[in-house]
């Protein structure tokens, strides 16, 4: 814990910028140029490939059954697993620093990403690290990762996602460097022994939570979205409920706190002995570091993300506009 926790924040640099148009066209054009080298990126099947050829356990289909089944066979057998899941925003965080050349697009996507969190602390550029190794110590934990590229729900092309770059510098540059980020860890070995399934693998637990659920000896979830937690009791109403809120920190402080209190909240809230317990969470890039401890502690940790927006109802991602309307209606409770 005292590893975790071990972050000496402070307000953000005068270093870091905000509009992306201040940052110098050279770090554009680097990262412009690395999108129509890589055309392989692109290619659902040359990732898929990718993977396989590190030996990994590769599901690219995002409604695929095998994922869920994997949880209900960890409840069932008291196993702990963690299912953590590796989207623009993570990759933000971890390729900090990765990429030469590009300092200026590193603090603005950083910066970026954190003031999006509901959740957030201030931090100085130099302790970036500690956030890297944090997400890193839930890569390497985790049973199921799910990355990007694996899956499109629409085909696109370098040109498109140049164009993309140039209007959208954080959230394209989160989508292209998480995909190249991801398959260097695979290179170097540090996937072993993980299921590789796509980013958007959330779908195939809501669309199968029904059966999931039922194998849980308990329900923890980790939103802040208080309205699901009384839809999951209404609608499996002999399950043991228990919600962890999470989303406060800009609530309950005038100015954001100086180290990651929320943090430590919730790794105080979760049981000791969390044995045939399902935790799904949904906390942006914090959801890793949950689903984590929530392994520890003998559960099974699911990062569902914006799939409790789903349960609820809502559309918040373009990508789920382009799923068939009849299937999600059917994700809402």
């Amino acid at each position: 814990m005292i590893s975790i926790f071990r972050i000496v924040a402070s307000r953000f640099s005068a270093a870091f910028i905000g509009p992306a148009h201040k940052m110098p066209q050279a770090e554009l054009d680097i990262c412009i140029e690395s999108i129509k080298s890589h055309p392989d990126h692109l290619d659902t099947a040359s990732v898929i490939n990718a993977y396989k050829m590190r030996g990994l356990n590769v599901v690219p289909d995002p409604f695929s059954a095998s994922i869920p089944a994997a949880i209900e066979d960890a409840l069932t057998k008291q196993r702990p697993l963690s299912l953590i899941r590796i989207g623009d925003g993570e990759a933000n965080l971890l390729t900090w620093g990765a990429y030469p050349g590009t300092k200026n697009l590193d603090r603005h996507v950083v910066e970026s990403i954190m003031s999006m969190q509901p959740d957030s602390y201030r931090i100085h550029e130099s302790r970036i690290i500690d956030l890297q190794n944090i997400l890193l110590n839930a890569i390497s934990r985790a049973d199921i990762v799910g990355v990007l590229g694996l899956w499109r729900s629409e085909h696109t092309t370098g040109k498109k996602l140049c164009k993309l770059f140039r209007q959208d510098p954080r959230g394209i540059s989160g989508h292209w460097r998480g995909i190249d980020y991801m398959l260097r860890l695979a290179r170097e070995n540090r996937l072993n022994r993980k299921t590789i399934a796509s980013a958007h693998a959330y779908f195939s637990v809501v669309e199968h939570l029904g059966s999931i659920l039922p194998h849980a000896r308990k329900l923890f979830v980790i939103t802040s979205k208080h309205a699901i937690v009384k839809k999951l009791s209404e609608k499996y109403p002999g399950l043991d409920i228990e919600c962890i809120e999470v989303g406060k920190t800009r609530t309950y402080y005038r100015q954001l706190p100086d180290q990651p209190v929320f943090l430590q909240e919730v790794y105080a809230a979760l049981p000791r002995d969390m044995r045939g317990c399902l935790c799904l969470v949904g906390a942006g890039p914090w959801a890793e570091p949950y689903c984590t401890w929530v392994k520890q502690r003998g559960g099974v940790g699911v990062d569902i993300g914006s799939g409790f927006d789903l349960l609820d109802g809502m559309i918040t991602r373009p990508v789920h506009k382009r799923i068939d309307k009849k299937k999600l209606a059917g994700y809402k409770l």
